[in-house]
């Protein structure tokens, strides 16, 4: 009799098959169930290759059962075009009882053509024998489209780039690398693509300029950090060591808000920048050319001026000669008759009062001419035209004559901005011309006024008011064709070489130089008026008449004055005026006496010397007695213009003659204080 126990042992030992088999079936309902509920076309294929098993989501994409699929049937679904190589692989697959990946086209059960992603690892039971492949498969097809399409993309890219002739490129950066550059590359900078790709940090820096570099190094760190620029730099081809100019244009390439990539369009502007630098260079040498040029215009409108003002002062001189014989005949007359009655103090007064008006006024028009002839630097002030031509009336009689009726007219209160002399200068040449178109007798009015221009004035000034200066002859006049022609320079009507042809002209000038213009109206037989504009201006107030102030700084009381002048009666005569201001005074008629007497006299205190004489000059004797005494006080004397001198006597007062004793005195102040 068996025990309890041993019984129950038997019993396992018989149901053991029948447990196994419900075990079996269990799984497989499990894996069937589990296979059927997943995403992907899962199958099994047995140690033959022969699929043994596919799930439910295979079954419903193909559209037949199971039993079709089993051994090879599944092939009459795969495309005609991949069957053969994917067969192949599969084979090869099951002998190697390797891993499978591949991507090829089926069937699905509407006729439509997917492409199936198919992956599967070998089966092995716990004895390690090879017992099949499980796999699983998806529809990849929008993936291998968009891959294609990516592709596609790329190849057109590569393609459009290769083909242009800017350099396309495109760099990793994290890693810096270059991870595409198309053939320009080795068609501007002559450098190896290969070389670039293979080792960027290395090789870059050989093809940029040393110069430009560290400007080139610190935008690629901006360009790195996500900051897009424009460069423009020099690369040196390494084949044959040009030098090449590009301009880089690089933007950062962002994935979800990072900087995955670098890239940019460069292009080779090296002929546009030495087509720059050539046009800088024609440029400059143009404007040096231009610069020359207007040098030479301004010393030819220089000496077109200088000879014009010649001119006038010739005329104006020939006009003065009468006046300066009258000057003289009172002068001489009046001192002639005080030396023949020195005895009657009345007669001797009144004839030195007229000796002294005449040389007042001989004064006076030497100064006219001085201003007249000289050169000056152009002085624009705002001055009373009114005033002015009062000034000038002495001045525009004498170089009309005594023959010729000429009245000077002002409307009160005209104002403008101008150069005196040039105005004088204009106004004289202008009463010259009417003076040469009348015949005989005439006259000629000098008038001037205020104007308002309107938008419709033939003038070619701005509207607005302005003053206008006519002067006005009763001459012969001038046709329309030969007016037309008066401004220009050297257009001369007077015969026999009589004028230069440049006065109208510097009327001209001078009013466009102030902002006028000027213009003729004439006709054969009526006359002629010519006017000049100018833009009107408040006119400065007027001027207190009176005795000039008394110039600040010491007396000549008891001062020893060195006295030095090479002409006799000069020296006699300044001699005697300083006297008079209770100077003592020691003379010399030369420099290096001058110089002998103050070594000898250590009282000298004051210096007035003559600047013109032979051998040395006044400005000489002047910084040679400095060196010995620089406390000693300097006054210099002159009857020439500044710039007749010869020297420079700038920094030295100095005294004009003829001078009266108020102006000698008022100078000695000057030099003393």
């Amino acid at each position: 009799m068996l025990h309890k126990n041993d019984r129950q042992r038997d019993d396992r030992r018989r149901n053991e098959p029948a447990r196994a088999r419900r075990q079996a079936e269990t799984r497989a309902c499990s894996l069937g169930e589990a296979a059927d509920a997943a995403p992907a076309m899962i199958w099994v294929a047995d140690a033959e290759g022969a699929i043994v098993l596919v799930n439910r989501r295979w079954v419903d994409f193909v559209g037949f059962a199971p039993s079709h699929v089993d051994g090879e049937g599944w092939s009459a679904s795969v495309h005609p075009d991949d069957y053969p190589a994917y067969r192949e692989i599969w084979l090869r697959t099951v002998h190697d009882r390797s891993p499978l990946v591949r991507e090829y086209r089926l069937r699905r059960h509407d006729g439509a053509w997917r492409w199936i992603l198919d992956s599967a690892e070998p089966r092995f039971d716990a004895d390690g024998r090879y017992l099949g492949h499980a796999g699983a498969a998806i529809d990849n097809t929008a993936q291998h489209e968009a891959l294609e399409q990516l592709s596609l993309s790329d190849a057109r890219f590569r393609s459009f780039a290769e083909a242009a002739d800017d350099l396309y490129w495109a760099a990793d950066a994290a890693l810096g690398r270059i991870v595409f550059a198309n053939s320009s590359l080795e068609r501007v900078w002559g450098a190896s693509r290969a070389a670039l790709f293979s080792d960027f940090d290395a090789y870059f820096p050989t093809l940029v300029h040393p110069d430009d570099l560290p400007r080139v190094e610190a935008g690629i760190a901006e360009l790195r950090s996500g900051l897009a620029h424009t460069l423009t730099y020099r690369v040196v081809r390494p084949l044959d060591g040009e030098v090449r100019v590009v301009e880089d244009h690089a933007f950062p390439i962002r994935d979800e808000g990072a900087v995955r990539l670098v890239g940019g369009i460069m292009r080779d502007v090296t002929e546009q920048v030495r087509a720059h630098e050539e046009l800088e260079r024609r440029v400059a040498e143009r404007s040096a050319e231009l610069e020359a040029s207007n040098e030479k215009r301004r010393k030819a409108e220089a000496a077109l001026v200088e000879t014009q003002r010649l001119e006038a002062v010739g005329r104006l001189t020939r006009g003065l000669t009468h006046d300066f014989n009258n000057l003289l005949t009172v002068m001489v007359g009046a001192l002639d008759m005080i030396l023949r009655r020195p005895d009657q103090p009345d007669r001797v007064r009144r004839l030195s009062e007229a000796a002294l008006a005449a040389g007042r006024r001989g004064e006076h028009l030497t100064r006219k001419l001085q201003n007249f002839s000289r050169r000056k630097p152009l002085k624009v002030e705002a001055v009373s035209i009114g005033d002015l031509l009062h000034e000038i009336e002495p001045v525009l009689r004498d170089a009309a004559g005594e023959s010729m009726q000429i009245t000077i007219q002002s409307e009160p209160g005209l104002g403008a901005r101008l150069d005196r002399t040039q105005f004088e200068t204009a106004l004289l040449n202008l009463v010259i011309n009417a003076v040469d178109a009348i015949a005989e007798v005439g006259s000629i009015q000098v008038r001037a006024e205020r104007v308002r221009l309107g938008e419709d004035e033939p003038l070619e000034l701005e509207p607005g008011d302005y003053v206008r200066v006519a002067v006005t002859d009763t001459g012969r006049g001038m046709a329309a064709e030969v007016a037309a022609h008066a401004f220009e320079p050297f257009f001369s009507t007077k015969r026999d070489s009589k004028g230069s042809g440049l006065g109208l002209a510097q009327v001209y000038g001078f009013a466009r130089q102030s902002g006028g213009t000027a213009q003729i109206l004439t006709g054969l037989g009526k006359g002629t008026t010519v006017s000049f504009y100018l833009p009107a201006a408040e006119a400065p107030a007027a001027s207190e008449v009176g005795a000039a102030p008394a110039e600040p700084g010491p007396s000549l009381e008891g001062v020893r004055v060195l006295l030095v002048d090479d002409d006799v009666a000069v020296r006699a005569t300044a001699e005697s005026l300083l006297q008079d201001l209770g100077a003592e005074v020691v003379s010399a008629a030369d420099g290096p006496a001058a110089i002998s007497a103050l070594e000898r006299d250590s009282q000298v205190r004051l210096l007035m010397t003559d600047v013109v004489m032979p051998g040395m000059s006044g400005v000489e004797l002047a910084r040679a007695v400095r060196a010995l005494r620089p406390d000693l006080r300097v006054l210099l004397s002159t009857g020439y213009a500044s710039e007749s001198v010869g020297v420079d006597v700038t920094g030295w007062p100095v005294l004009r003659k003829p001078y009266f004793i108020e102006d000698l005195d008022r100078a000695a102040r000057r030099a003393m204080a």
